[in-house]
């Protein structure tokens, strides 16, 4: 029995850091898009936009890769800990 409930919690955790991967392609694709966009104009004022909002999608990325770090940092000390029991 415990064991069946410590591998639902690790499916679940698992699945939401499937979700949390999935949440990290959109701000990648903005940050992509942007840059292409501010090199396709060529322009100064156009290219210092592009990396302003390149900036914010990076920051978005990060939040995303520590909350992934948190989940996966949770299932390893849970296994662990199993191992011990």
């Amino acid at each position: 029995m415990h064991e069946e409930m410590s591998v639902a919690v690790e499916e679940e955790w698992l699945a939401e850091l499937c979700d949390k991967l999935h949440d990290l392609c959109q701000p990648l694709t903005a940050l992509q898009c942007r840059l292409e966009i501010g090199m396709m104009h060529g322009r100064l004022d156009t290219m210092r936009a592009a990396i302003e909002e390149a900036l914010h999608e990076c920051e978005r990325m990060n939040n995303r890769v520590h909350t992934m770090q948190t989940l996966l940092s949770r299932v390893l000390e849970r296994q662990q800990k199993e191992r011990r029991s």
